[in-house]
């Protein structure tokens, strides 16, 4: 079982995508603000940009996951020793 590891910048950028995801669940539920956001989404460079950011912060995501692979027991090392990680 890999071990994971959270880093205090990547928890910053998962409460910076919870707190867009609350803003949009807001402005679904205001007709003022989805009329505004609807107008934007009829923009053409809007989308397009909009595209560009969700590819980018797609990647940024995947990239805050980190991992460490448990390794292969060492030559040697006792039945009963501790797990060791990369």
């Amino acid at each position: 079982m890999p071990k994971f590891v959270f880093l205090w910048t990547d928890i910053a950028l998962w409460l910076m995508v919870a707190g867009a995801l609350a803003y949009v669940w807001h402005v679904r539920r205001s007709p003022n603000l989805r009329a505004t956001w609807a107008r934007v989404a009829r923009d053409t460079p809007a989308m397009c940009s909009a595209v560009i950011l969700v590819a980018f912060s797609v990647v940024g995501l995947l990239d805050s996951v980190h991992y460490r692979p448990l390794l292969p027991p060492a030559p040697g090392a006792a039945a009963d020793a501790p797990p060791v990680y990369a």
